[in-house]
């Protein structure tokens, strides 16, 4: 197997067994400028191997600790018995004592500090939100009108997700429309945004030049509609906006719509 792609579905073989939803992952991977069939590619290693990538971190491999053996000594003589001699002094002994309890502490140090060092390998490991993988240099050959509309909605869903996270609910549409709101809260590349047939002449989707989500599904135009979790009316006070539906109109004219319920992908 390819080592790119090995990396790529354990990545995602990863993200898959935390629950993160697979469209949030795909547009994720979009947005590192991942293609489309690597990511399919990806995506069907892990579905047949699933064993074989998950989220269960390899066992780390057991530092035994060196716990140097101190001498038995001697079963001595209790006081009542012992001859009323002054003790003979043993300097070497007390040498060799003295000696072991310093390897003992240096070698416990040692071990301290390659394990504090292990841990922090770890813990920056475990920060990585993608793997260190190189794109392969080849040429890209323009996406197709559709493939550009489904990977901007993948895009706007990851970002969406995001925002839930941050509030616990989506933006009213009222939110998506309003500039400084946009500005503030949703910032996101206006290409995502733009259908590929989109036109600033199009009322439907176009606000002083440029574009902004239609209320309902239009052609040449991105839709951004949200309800409550059950498809009743939102407004984030009274009633939290916790289902989206993004949709985009394909060549053949026919609907392509990717939704989220509180964070969830939905059919």
């Amino acid at each position: 197997m390819d080592k790119n792609l090995e990396q790529l579905a354990q990545y995602v073989g990863r993200q898959l067994d935390q629950g993160i939803p697979e469209q949030v992952i795909r547009a994720s991977l979009a947005q590192n400028r991942w293609t489309p069939e690597w990511i399919d590619a990806a995506f069907n290693v892990v579905h047949q191997n699933p064993a074989a990538f998950t989220v269960s971190e390899p066992q780390q491999p057991i530092h035994q600790e060196y716990h140097p053996q101190t001498t038995q000594e001697p079963n001595y003589v209790t006081a009542a018995t012992r001859p009323q001699t002054k003790p003979h002094k043993h300097p070497g002994r007390k040498a060799l004592v003295i000696m072991v309890l310093v390897t003992a502490v240096l070698i416990g140090l040692a071990i301290g500090g390659f394990l504090l060092v292990r841990a922090k390998q770890q813990r920056d490991q475990a920060a990585q939100t993608l793997p260190d993988i190189k794109t392969p240099s080849q040429t890209i050959a323009p996406k197709a009108p559709d493939d550009e509309r489904k990977d901007d909605l993948n895009v706007l869903l990851s970002k969406f997700s995001d925002y839930y996270v941050a509030h616990s609910n989506y933006p009213t549409y009222t939110n998506m429309t309003d500039a400084a709101f946009m500005q503030q809260n949703f910032q996101v590349d206006p290409k995502a945004m733009t259908d590929p047939g989109w036109s600033k002449d199009n009322n439907l989707c176009a606000m002083n030049g440029t574009p902004e989500f239609a209320a309902k599904p239009a052609t040449h135009c991105y839709s951004y509609e949200v309800t409550t979790h059950d498809g009743a009316a939102c407004d984030n006070a009274a009633a939290p906006c916790e289902r989206l539906t993004l949709t985009a109109t394909l060549q053949n004219n026919k609907p392509y719509a990717v939704t989220l319920n509180r964070n969830a992908a939905a059919s």
